[in-house]
């Protein structure tokens, strides 16, 4: 190092200066993964600034963009994203306007980790559509490179970590889940079903277990078709409310303001490092040496190398688009991902599996093709996460597995109750609201109310309004609203066999209120106070005991004076509660008119009450 001043321009001297660049990067690397992460950004700053003196680098242009990438890659974690693109912007740029000499296969992965940090940097920025670009990419080029012969490093150069089936998968997976919420569901299916694919190929080819990562892939293709299930009946209602519930409300994020992001990124002494850790390391003279070109330049747009590609789905599309899926009702969706050596594989497995839904869901023009806008077609939907569901449970048994299990349980409780929005018979209705029942009440024996209290309260809570709703629906059917047919005053006029059933219902339901509300006492009292997330549903749970009550079909006297007085103590506890903290109704709009269903009922009940204790009624 002390030589090389002494030998500018000699051979000698450019070849001990690279030497001395690619050992600050190499010491760099290892002090970063020894978490000693300010060293290693020193050592990675006096690398790239020896690099990018030297007048032969382009005979190291894949260390210089390697540098950049780890220079980026520490300024992103550290959450500063205005230092951290201007590193990665130029590695970017470097990988376009590499000389046609240049073709190494370590620039190809070294441009696969520039990709993949500018989605972990945009992810960062709240930029979402973006980072969900740069993840398809490098999921993309993963893939296309693995299926490569990759050539053996050099000796001295970093070794590029193997292709891990599993990790891809995840990463597949988790990319999924954005376009579910964007409503691409096409493109969230084709994901989910490359990882399922790329998992049992690798378990064929290895001896490395895959049980639990394909277990959870299966999850997730069951999760996604519960969304497309639940989107379907949201579109068809109102298709501009459900657009704007699933992705017309959400903006790509702004940069943190104590990070500002300039438009021009330029190469500075105070870019190079955090000036109280960096005084004295990069001078301004050796930053002045450094000769730009096209290839690095001294200055790059915050904007370039932006994609503009939309990452949306377009129903009907060519297949001279390339991302192209063929449906089996000889339709096509252009994708906003594509797997070139997979496609075929999974465009036949999306065919399979779909093809009864395209057989009995009606085609309708302005409807998005992954809707289901009849019965037939949301039982088809229902029949694909249902048998994607049953094939995890296999892995995610309650004994060792009671998070995973409860969790998928409560989505199975809820495809049913999904497609019975679809659901105009009947018997059918009351036979899926059952089936819901039957899953999720003997949990409330096997849990432990206290260590999975959550999990406990929530399972009781549902399946009080299961039964809540089992007795709407035998009274009067059910609206498509959801609301209630009978009036709270009014229990019906019926037979002795069809009173009897209702008056389970109602006894049922309020034992899973009753067992709910007590989850919250404290030995044995009722709290005074509720934390704001728990005080919306333990007021409904009491408004819910209190209009059961109300409605219980008893034609014994005495036994309907009874019911009304527990409905009376019901309504009486929330008015109570309502009027020693007066600001309850302004915390929510529903809340408030709850509470103001609850005095009207508090005026009502007496009279009920007297006209039935006098025989009126």
């Amino acid at each position: 190092r002390e030589m090389l001043p002494q030998a500018t321009g000699d051979a000698a001297a450019v070849k001990g200066q690279a030497s001395l660049a690619s050992l600050y990067r190499f010491v760099g690397i290892n002090m970063y993964y020894c978490e000693e992460v300010p060293d290693a950004e020193r050592h990675f700053c006096k690398s790239i600034v020896m690099y990018l003196q030297l007048p032969n680098r382009s005979e190291h242009f894949t260390a210089i963009q390697d540098t950049f990438n780890q220079l980026g890659m520490v300024w992103c974690n550290r959450r500063t994203f205005g230092k951290g693109f201007g590193f990665l912007r130029r590695a970017q740029h470097m990988y376009f306007t590499r000389p046609d000499s240049i073709s190494e296969t370590a620039v190809e992965s070294n441009y696969t980790l520039t990709i993949f940090y500018l989605a972990q940097a945009y992810g960062g920025l709240g930029n979402a559509k973006l980072s969900a670009f740069f993840c398809a990419e490098t999921l993309s080029r993963q893939l296309r490179f693995h299926s490569c012969a990759q050539p053996t490093a050099l000796t001295g150069e970093a070794q590029d970590a193997p292709f891990d089936p599993k990790d891809w998968a995840r990463n597949c997976v988790a990319l999924s889940d954005y376009f579910i919420g964007e409503g691409t569901f096409w493109t969230a299916e084709y994901l989910l079903h490359a990882a399922r694919l790329k998992l049992n190929e690798a378990a064929k080819e290895g001896t490395e277990d895959y049980v639990e990562i394909l277990a959870q892939c299966r999850r997730s293709l069951g999760s996604m078709y519960l969304a497309r299930l639940k989107y379907s009946k949201e579109f068809l209602d109102d298709p501009e409310t459900a657009h704007m519930r699933w992705c017309g409300q959400k903006k790509d994020g702004t940069p943190d303001p104590d990070d500002p992001i300039d438009k021009e990124l330029k190469l500075t002494v105070q870019s190079l490092g955090r000036e109280d850790d960096l005084v004295g390391e990069i001078t301004q003279e050796e930053v002045d040496a450094i000769v730009w070109d096209d290839v690095v330049p001294k200055l790059v747009e915050f904007s370039q190398g932006t994609p503009e590609q939309d990452m949306a789905e377009e129903d009907e599309a060519t297949t001279e688009s390339g991302r192209c899926l063929a449906l089996p009702n000889k339709s096509s969706v252009r994708l906003a991902v594509y797997f070139e050596s997979m496609h075929s594989d999974i465009s036949a497995v999306i065919s399979k599996i779909n093809r009864e839904f395209f057989e009995v869901n009606k085609v309708q023009r302005g409807l998005p093709m992954c809707v289901a806008n009849n019965f037939e077609g949301a039982r088809a939907v229902f029949k694909m996460a249902n048998h994607y569901f049953m094939f995890a449970f296999e892995t995610y048994v309650l004994d060792g597995w009671v998070t995973d299990h409860l969790n998928i349980l409560l989505e199975v409780s809820g495809l049913y109750k999904a497609l019975s929005a679809y659901e105009q018979v009947v018997p059918r209705l009351c036979a899926m609201l059952k089936r819901r029942t039957i899953m999720l009440a003997p949990l409330l024996d096997q849990l432990n109310p206290t260590v999975y209290a959550a999990y406990w309260r929530g399972i009781a809570f549902e399946c009080a309004e299961v039964e809540q709703e089992l007795y709407d629906v035998k009274v009067g059917g059910k609206r498509r609203d959801g609301s209630s047919t009978t009036s709270d005053d009014n229990p019906p006029s019926c037979s002795p066999v069809m009173r009897t059933k209702l008056a389970g219902h109602v006894e049922r339901g309020c034992l899973f209120y009753e067992r709910f509300m007590k989850s919250f006492d404290k030995d044995g009292v009722t709290p005074v106070d509720f934390d704001s997330d728990s005080l919306k549903p333990y007021v409904h749970a009491r408004l819910g005991c209190g209009r059961l009550f109300a409605k219980h079909p008893s034609s014994d006297r005495d036994e309907r004076l009874g019911f009304l007085k527990k409905a009376m103590a019901h309504y009486g506890w929330v008015h109570q509660y309502h009027v020693s903290h007066p600001g309850l109704a302004d915390q929510d709009p529903a809340l408030a008119m709850e509470l103001e269903l609850c005095r009207e009922m508090l005026e009502l009940l007496p009279t009920r009450m007297d006209r039935i204790a006098h025989g009126k009624s």
